[in-house]
Parts: C-alpha cells; sequence; structure tokens
C-alpha cells in the first residue's frame, strides 16, 4: 500500500493559504483507507523525537544508495499487522534542495533558479524541451539561454530594452552608473547586474526608494494542523486546506494511513517556509523590571543579489498601545548590507523600566530593496518581587455609606489595584467556586479528582437547579456583548504577572461561569478526568500524587472517599463497568496498605472505604481488625484534633452496624464534647477556636469543618447545626475560592448540600475609586461577586455604600512587594539558592553577583531547604531569569536525599512537588542554559505546604550578569 502525494509545496511563504491532495493506492488501485496526519515545526524534535511506530516486525532499514552524498530514495516500511513488506517512497533526499541534489550528478548539467519560491529550472544539453508537472521542474534544450548578464539600462525614468547603439549619443544629457547594493536598494533583484542610467531631458532624477509593506508576522504555532480521521472524497482523494503559521522555520509532515483489514503506510517530509528576505529574533520567553537584554536578530538574505537596508526595533505597552521605543531602545534601527544567499546579525539593548508592570509588543522589521519582513512577540515582564495582598473585612448591619481611608502598605511596595467582594448566597457561592476548581493549574492525582468533582457537580447542577441555569445564560449574554479585543498572553503572562487580570476581574468571571456550566464541555472534561486517573492507577492498585511516582495511601484513600461522596450525590459513570473495575482496586490497594499505616492513617483509610460498604462486605477477618483499630484509636481521641476525632466518629457510626451500640455511644459522647465547644453569632455562625489552632500539616480549616458537618449529619442529631456553619465557611472564602484544591472541594460538597438555602433578600455593595464605581451583589441571577480595578497609587479615601441589610465582605488591596524571607512560619522554614557555574571537566565554580557568564555557559541551581519539622505535600516555585534556559525539558520524577520530588518545567521556571521534606536540610538541584546577553534579575524562591498554603517561606532573588566577551 503507497501513500502519494498528489499535491503539495515544499517551499512556502509563511501564512500562506494551502490545498494538499494525498491517495492511497495498491498496485495502482484506489483502496478505502483512513488517514492520520500533522505538520509540525521540526524544532520540536529537538525536544522530543516524534517517532510513530509502525507495527510490523521489520527493525532494520535500508537505502537505495548512490555515489553522491545524499541518497535517492528510502526504504519506508509498508505492509500488514501480520506480516511485513518493505515498499519504496521516493523521499526529498535529507534536508537537501533539489537544485543542491541534481548539481553535479550528470555531465553537462547545469542549474539556474528562476522566480517564484520553488520553481527550479534545469538546463540540459541536446535534450529536447519537455515539462514535467509532478516535479515542478521544466527541462529546456540546448537552444535556452544561459549566462545572460547585462546591466539595467533606464533610459529617461523607463527600462530600455532595445540595443544601445540605436541611441543618438548627441541627444544624452547625463549618464550614471550604479553598482551593488546602491542599484538593488532603488531598482530591486532587476539591478543586480548594475544599472545604466541614461537622461535626454536635463539632470537625472533618481526614483525615491521604493517602501516595502511590511507584513508582521505574529502567529506562531507550533503546529500547522493535526487530522487524526481524514477521509477520501467520492474520487478517492484526500483533500484538506489549512493556513500555515507565519514561522519561517522548517516543518515536519508525518502521514499515517491504515485500512479496515489491517493495512498500513506510512510517510514523512520535511517542508519550509520561508521569504527572500527575513528576519528571526532570538526573543526571550519573558523579562523581569529592571533587565537589560541584548536583543539579538538574523537577518537572511535567500536572494542571489547583494542587498543593503535597515532593521528597526518597536516596542509598545501592549495594555495601553503607549510607544515605549526611545524609553526602552533608544537606539532603534540599524543597517545591513548582505551578500546573496547569506545570513547576517543585529542587535538592540533592551533597559526595561522598573515600574514596568505591563508586557510588551516588540516587532523587529528589516527592509531592503522592496521587499520587508518582520515579526512581533508579546513579551511578559515580572517583577522580582511578590505580588501580595491586603484585606479588610467589611461587617455592617444596616444600610450604610461610609469613607474609608486607604491602608498603609508595607515599605517599598507598590499599589496595583483594588477589589470589593461581598458574601454570596451559598448557592453563588458554589457556582463561582466550581470554575476555579475545574481548571486549577496543575494536575496531582488528586487535583485531576477535583477537576472531575467540579464537573459533575456542574453537570448536575444544571439539570436540576433553575438558579444555576439562569446564572449560565446571563454569564453567556453578557460576554456576547463583550466586544473588547483580548490580548493573546502567553502562559507566563497569566502565571507571573495575576495583576494583569484586575482589569478584567469580571468578563474572566463570567467567561469561566460559561465553560464550567457548558453541559458539552462537561462531559467531555469528565471522560478526560477519569481517563487521566485510570492512566495513573499503578499495578498495586494505588494511585500516586503526581504522575510516574509511586502510590500515595492517602491520596488514593481522598480519591476513593470523593468517589463515594459523588455516589452518594447520584452521579453514575458513562463507563460503570471500567470506573467498578477502578474502585475496586483502589479498594483492594486500601485494605492492603491498613497494615503499614500509623493509627491515624488507618483511620482515614477505613473513613474512605465506609463509602462504599453497602457493594464492598468486610470479611469476618477484617471486621475483627477494624474493631482493633477504632477501639485503639478510641483510647487516644481525646488529645486528637477537631478532624481525627470527626473521622472516628463517622467511622465509629458507619462500622457499628447493629452489634455495637458502644461504639455510637462513645461518637455521641464526643460529638456531645465538640459542639459544646463551638462559638456561635448571627455574623459568623457556628464555628470553632480549635481550627484555626490545629497542627495538622495537610488539612485546612475548610476540610475539617466537612468532617464536623459530615459527622453532626451521619449521627442524626444534629441535623440543623450544618446550615449554620455555612456562614463561617463564607466568610473565609478567598475570592471566588478558599485556600487550597482541597479545602474548596471540601466546601463544594457542604454547599452542595445546602444548596437551596439562599439568603432572603438581595443584598448589595459599591465601592467608588477614583471616580470608578465598583459594584458587587449576592443575587445569582443577576449580580457577580467580586469587582476589580487596577491602581498605580494609593487614593487618600474610598467611598463605600451598602444595601439590603446585615452582610459581610471585604476590601483587598493588591500590592508588588518584597517578602520577608521566612514569612509566616517564625524561621521555622528556610529556603535558599546558590548558582554555580560547570566547567567542562564538571567542576562546580560558585556564582555571585559580580560574575560574568556567557552564551552556552553551563549553570546549576540548587535549591536549599531548612526544615525544623517534617514538610507534607510541598510546592516550591523557583522563578527562573530571562538570561536561562532549562537544560531538561522534560516534567518527571526526580531523586533527592532521602525523598523523591516532581519537576514541571514551566515558561516561568521550576515546580518542584515533594510529598514529604524531611525535617533538617535537604537540597534540590536542576541545570540551566544560558541563552540570552544582558544583566539579569528574578524572582524570590518560594515554598508553600499545598494544603495548607499559610505555611509559606520565600528565598533570595539573583542577578545574572551574561556577556558574549
Amino acid at each position: 500500500m503507497d501513500i502519494v502525494v498528489e499535491q503539495y509545496r515544499q517551499i512556502m511563504p509563511p501564512a500562506s493559504t494551502e490545498t494538499f491532495t494525498l491517495s492511497v493506492k495498491t498496485k495502482s488501485e484506489k483502496v478505502a483507507a483512513e488517514l492520520l496526519t500533522t505538520l509540525y515545526d521540526a524544532a520540536l524534535d529537538k525536544l522530543t523525537a516524534h517517532a510513530w511506530q509502525i507495527p510490523v516486525s521489520v527493525t532494520t532499514g535500508s537505502y537505495l544508495g548512490s555515489s553522491g552524498s545524499y541518497s535517492i530514495t528510502n526504504l519506508l516500511y509498508g505492509g500488514n499487522i501480520n506480516g511485513s513488506a518493505s515498499l519504496p517512497y521516493f523521499s526529498e533526499a535529507y534536508d537537501s534542495t533539489l537544485d543542491q541534489f541534481l548539481s553535479g550528478r550528470l555531465s553537462g548539467l547545469s542549474i539556474t533558479e528562476a522566480s517564484g519560491l520553488n520553481e527550479v529550472v534545469v538546463v540540459g544539453y541536446g535534450v529536447q524541451k519537455i515539462s514535467a508537472t509532478a516535479a515542478g521542474i521544466s527541462i529546456r534544450g540546448q537552444n535556452t539561454l544561459q549566462g545572460y548578464s547585462q546591466p539595467l539600462v533606464v533610459l529617461d525614468g523607463k527600462v530600455f530594452e532595445r540595443e544601445l547603439s540605436t541611441l543618438d549619443p548627441s541627444g544624452i544629457s547625463e549618464i550614471m552608473t550604479l553598482k551593488g547594493a546602491e542599484a538593488t536598494a532603488i531598482y530591486g533583484q532587476r539591478g543586480a547586474e548594475g544599472v545604466l542610467i541614461i537622461s535626454t531631458k536635463g539632470p537625472i532624477v533618481l526614483p525615491s526608494l521604493e517602501v516595502a509593506p511590511v507584513k508582521v508576522r505574529k502567529d506562531f504555532r507550533e503546529t500547522a494542523f493535526f487530522y487524526p480521521q481524514l477521509r477520501s472524497d467520492k474520487d478517492g482523494y484526500y483533500r484538506f486546506s489549512f493556513r500555515m503559521p507565519e514561522s519561517a522555520t522548517e516543518w515536519h509532515w508525518k502521514i499515517l494511513a491504515h485500512t479496515s483489514g489491517g493495512n498500513f503506510a506510512y510517510l514523512d517530509r520535511k517542508l519550509q517556509t520561508r521569504l527572500n528576505l527575513m528576519v528571526q529574533s532570538n526573543i526571550p520567553r519573558l523579562l523581569y523590571q529592571g533587565d537589560q537584554i541584548r536583543l539579538q536578530s538574523r537577518i537572511s538574505n535567500l536572494d542571489s543579489a547583494i542587498t543593503s537596508g535597515k532593521i528597526a526595533c518597536r516596542i509598545e505597552d501592549a495594555i495601553t498601545g503607549e510607544d515605549l521605543t526611545p524609553l526602552i531602545a533608544p537606539e532603534a534601527d540599524e543597517p545591513f548590507t548582505l551578500k546573496g544567499k547569506s545570513t547576517g546579525s543585529a542587535s538592540f539593548l533592551l533597559r526595561i523600566p522598573a515600574t514596568q508592570l505591563n508586557p510588551l509588543r516588540v516587532t523587529i522589521s528589516a527592509a531592503a530593496g522592496g521587499v520587508a519582513d518582520a515579526e512581533e512577540h508579546i513579551v511578559p515582564i515580572l517583577s522580582p518581587k511578590i505580588f501580595a495582598r491586603k484585606t479588610e473585612q467589611l461587617a455592617v448591619k444596616e444600610p450604610s455609606s461610609a469613607a474609608i481611608k486607604s491602608p498603609a502598605l508595607p515599605a517599598g511596595s507598590s499599589p496595583c489595584g483594588v477589589s470589593i467582594s461581598i458574601e454570596q448566597s451559598p448557592q453563588a457561592s458554589l457556582l463561582y467556586a466550581l470554575p476555579w476548581l475545574a481548571n486549577y493549574s496543575y494536575d496531582c492525582s488528586e487535583q485531576i479528582f477535583n477537576k472531575l468533582r467540579a464537573h459533575v457537580t456542574a453537570l448536575n447542577l444544571m439539570r436540576t437547579d433553575t438558579g444555576a441555569q439562569a446564572a449560565y445564560r446571563r454569564a453567556k449574554n453578557a460576554l456576547s456583548k463583550e466586544a473588547s479585543p483580548k490580548l493573546p498572553l502567553a502562559e507566563a503572562n497569566q502565571e507571573g504577572s495575576p495583576w494583569l487580570d484586575l482589569s478584567n476581574k469580571t468578563t474572566k468571571l463570567q467567561e469561566d461561569l460559561t465553560s464550567t456550566l457548558d453541559t458539552t464541555k462537561a462531559k467531555n472534561a469528565i471522560r478526560k478526568h477519569l481517563e487521566r486517573l485510570y492512566q495513573s492507577q499503578k499495578t498495586d492498585g494505588g494511585l500516586p500524587w503526581f504522575e510516574g511516582g509511586a502510590s500515595n495511601a492517602y491520596i488514593t484513600a481522598y480519591v476513593l472517599a470523593g468517589l463515594g461522596q459523588l455516589r452518594q450525590q447520584g452521579w453514575l459513570s458513562d463507563d460503570h463497568q471500567r470506573l467498578t473495575h477502578f474502585v475496586e482496586r483502589l479498594l483492594q490497594y486500601t485494605q492492603n496498605e491498613l497494615a503499614t499505616q500509623t493509627e491515624w492513617q488507618q483511620i482515614y483509610s477505613l473513613y474512605a472505604v465506609s463509602y462504599w460498604l453497602n457493594s464492598y462486605h468486610p470479611s469476618t477477618a477484617q471486621r475483627i481488625t477494624i474493631d482493633q483499630i477504632l477501639s485503639k484509636a478510641w483510647n487516644e481521641a481525646g488529645e486528637k484534633s477537631l478532624g481525627a476525632q470527626s473521622l472516628l466518629i463517622i467511622n465509629s457510626f458507619r462500622y457499628s452496624g447493629s452489634n455495637n451500640e458502644l461504639l455510637k455511644e462513645r461518637g455521641r459522647k464526643l460529638l456531645g464534647s465538640i459542639r459544646q465547644r463551638a462559638i456561635e453569632d448571627n455574623l459568623y455562625g457556628l464555628r470553632w477556636k480549635e481550627i484555626s489552632d490545629s497542627e495538622v500539616i495537610d488539612q485546612s480549616a475548610e476540610e475539617t469543618m466537612a468532617l464536623i458537618a459530615e459527622a453532626l449529619e451521619t449521627s442524626g442529631d444534629y441535623n440543623d447545626e450544618p446550615r449554620k456553619m455555612i456562614k463561617w465557611l463564607l466568610s473565609t472564602k478567598q475570592n471566588e475560592h478558599w485556600q487550597s484544591t482541597k479545602a474548596t472541594a471540601a466546601a463544594i460538597t457542604m454547599l452542595k448540600k445546602e444548596n437551596a438555602l439562599p439568603f432572603s433578600n438581595t443584598r448589595s455593595m459599591s465601592l467608588i475609586v477614583e471616580n470608578k464605581l465598583l459594584e458587587v451583589s449576592d443575587d445569582v441571577m443577576s449580580g457577580v461577586p467580586l469587582a476589580a480595578t487596577p491602581l498605580t497609587e494609593l487614593p487618600e479615601m474610598v467611598s463605600l455604600k451598602t444595601k439590603g441589610g446585615t452582610l459581610t465582605g471585604a476590601i483587598t488591596w493588591y500590592y508588588i512587594g518584597r517578602p520577608s524571607v521566612s514569612e509566616a512560619t517564625g524561621g521555622q522554614i528556610k529556603i535558599q539558592k546558590q548558582l554555580s557555574k560547570i566547567d567542562d571537566q564538571l567542576q562546580s565554580h560558585p556564582l555571585d553577583s559580580a560574575t560574568w557568564l556567557k552564551p552556552g555557559d553551563h549553570v546549576r541551581i540548587r535549591l536549599v531547604i531548612e526544615a525544623n519539622s517534617r514538610l507534607k505535600y510541598v510546592h516550591i516555585t523557583d522563578p527562573r531569569a530571562a538570561a536561562f534556559e532549562p537544560k531538561e525539558n522534560s516534567s518527571g520524577y526526580r531523586q533527592g536525599k532521602g525523598f523523591t520530588y516532581y519537576q514541571s518545567v514551566r515558561d516561568t521556571g521550576i515546580d518542584i512537588f515533594a510529598e514529604t521534606l524531611p525535617r533538617g536540610v535537604s537540597e534540590l538541584t536542576y541545570d540551566v542554559v544560558v541563552e540570552q546577553e544582558g544583566t539579569f534579575t528574578s524572582g524570590p524562591t518560594a515554598l508553600e505546604c499545598m494544603y495548607r498554603p499559610a505555611i509559606t517561606a520565600y528565598g533570595n532573588a539573583t542577578k545574572i550578569n551574561v556577556a558574549s566577551k
């Protein structure tokens, strides 16, 4: 079976619209087949080779070679899954162009390039003129003109095409000759052999230089197309059209064909996008305030003639459109001259102001001889400080108006915005929490499951809740009226520049809500997240924290309990049999781990298993073990945290059955004690002071409250108490979510049960900041929970107005400031970053702020963590300076001394996730390569316990100096 390329172009201009046509044939007969094909930037193969595996037993290939330096044909494999056969495919002779390939192959054969991107004229002796359309080659006979080299003659401003002997010398008033770059600058390639200018009408007036229209290239997608299921038309051809990205680069085209009978064929080719004049810039992923960078650009002249022109740099604020070129790059243009078929370089020194917060639009353009090219890139600008907030809680009993004085920010801080939020109804709080959870940035097993939970909850609400349906329609209508263009910000902007969201916070909330409540998207997301969980399950039945790690008993039990909670709410998977098998393996793993766990780890595992007791029935021996675990736990119950006590109460009720009233009685007695220790008022509802003093490092206050509410509900004696706890829960919300994914999931679980209890009347607040009105409301049908605006200076006063009776809310001031090195930990956790240069002998040389590096240097970054106690579920963010690129681009698990961790490579830097860090000193290392020249800074390293974000520590920022000499 052969794949035949019927129509395509090997060399294309960027942004061109192309149509490719393929066919699949066996012995010249067309067969019914399906194609999988993609075209992607070939540079991606340098990161990870994209090798498509063909299901054949052949393991070696051969080439039909020639005595020259390139092969003429490659043997690529074809056949079927039961046998194999090697079929010849004509290929592009590696990466050579056609003229390079044919040149010198036959005596008397010469090559000249014709006009056009991919037309080649082949001139041979004694051959009749024919046209070979399949390859786009014309072969002409001996009479073909060759070697014609004559200057361009211009008479009185027009090209003169007759013999010069026909001119009357007495009528000539002036003659001028132009050569080289002067000639091509005015007349383009026509003047490549020189220009003879003649005037019979007085002095010669040269035409003004042709100003080339510049098309700025902005679309740098790495994939031109991906078609997983192409089917033929009625004529048996596979036709598809697409628009090429605007990158000038090499592309890898892969095609795989297969039939229903198991036959297959595979073909790949290298294609190019290019222009006669191209500019390509080494744009950094990001820059920091105060950075200086020597921005390098390459200029390519693919024409055969010499050319001269100018390369220029223009810089704008990507948000406001202000021209910042004089401020950032005062020397913004540079002349160049290039010989034919050659490349050159130019550079511009950019100085980023220390006050610049918005991203930059950087445009590099080159123009010469009537042609031009330009690239445009959005470069995020990050701060070497941290984005922080200061929140003032509001508690208002009556409708009122008040003037509020702006707070004092920490010394050296810069304000960047303010927001107002209102305590919402349970229903609105639930709705606006779902998008945050569904779109969380990371993908550990717990977070994948909680994304699943968010989509399942959203789907259920859209099926049963009229308020959710109304909110979806309102958000969708609001977005349809939104006409403002969106800036295509990079990942680095979203991660490293959160202040940019302040100007469109309300719109972003509406967009996220609309997407999450879309039932079609929700169903697809549920299937995707389930599949990821299935694929992550280890052979022992457990789940790792991050994919590729060892099974984690706590994470496995967490997912098992969560699936049980979803089942209680009535959710059923589309593939019930596969989910059942998945749960059975989770149950088996959890049971097997009981014997190796500590007493209170056993209590949580039993809690997870308890959701499945109606389908999983413990054996007599297992029941004896369970009773022993519970009895032993009760002996120490009084010394445990509220969360642990709640778990013990829940387990005692669920495992006691009808034969063990003693466990139930113990549970009721402890539950009564817990209820008596509660604090209750009209403003914040029912809560416990002990929660804020909890020493549990992997459990938030919201999770503890959810467990207490579940214990109260399980007993059947406190039906009204969980509703009273909702008020406290709503008061602890951070904007539209709670402090972690697990905390938000716990809150959603509580709110889902109390979803039908909105407040009695609509309440609202408004804030006037520098003549700008911010309005929020707790009405799920028509209100928004949060409104924000950016600030460059802190106003002296703001005006607040409330309506609707008793309410709580918050004013949050956002600023950028320097953190305390061990903020929020009292010095119990410290983190420090150390840099060293690795030489050719792999010796390490420490760096400091006075050390100068050069491009290509190998640098090792070492993170040193000191902790007074063991840390669990740690997230470390290490921002990367713009000078560096990661030496290894793949994410995955790494081995530390006595611990493992997951390392994720991102545009902004490195994220590290460690399930545990031991007490004492721990070290983590990774390598980078110097890519940019200049003076650079980076943000401080940050450490936090992912499930208790209040436990946070900051390290030192770094300064990097790079020069080529």
